[in-house]
């Protein structure tokens, strides 16, 4: 179905400029997008400490501890969102994400001494 735009002849201030645009083709736009919303937002979800404490993590890019992190506390142990190695705090996780199912779960980390951030992808 083409979209008709037509301008509208009589425009009052702070009324909504729609040049017409077909109504029925704007109620479906905001229903579906009622009901994509829960879906993009369950989709997208941070992780909890305890899951990045329970998994391995696979080096992407950027800032590097080492080519797997895993926090089992003999090297590297993790408190709050600070990474310690050695008891040493060397590192913050500044953002996670992931989804339901999963997949796709990542950390990005940064350094206290540099600032540098690097990515990590659970394993």
């Amino acid at each position: 179905m083409p979209l008709r735009i037509t301008a509208s002849k009589s425009f009052r201030p702070g009324s909504c400029l729609c040049f017409g645009v077909n109504a029925s083709l704007m109620k479906t736009h905001a229903a579906l997008a009622v009901l994509l919303l829960p879906l993009l937002i369950l989709s997208c979800t941070t992780l909890s400490n305890d899951h990045i404490k329970g998994h391995r993590w696979l080096y992407g890019e950027g800032y590097r501890i080492s080519d797997h992190l895993q926090f089992d506390n003999k090297n590297l142990s993790i408190d709050g969102d600070t990474i310690l190695k050695s008891n040493l705090p060397i590192a913050v996780v500044v953002m996670t994400s992931g989804d339901l199912l999963g997949n796709n779960n990542d950390i990005t980390i940064q350094s206290l001494a540099t600032g540098e951030e690097g990515l990590y992808h659970e394993q």
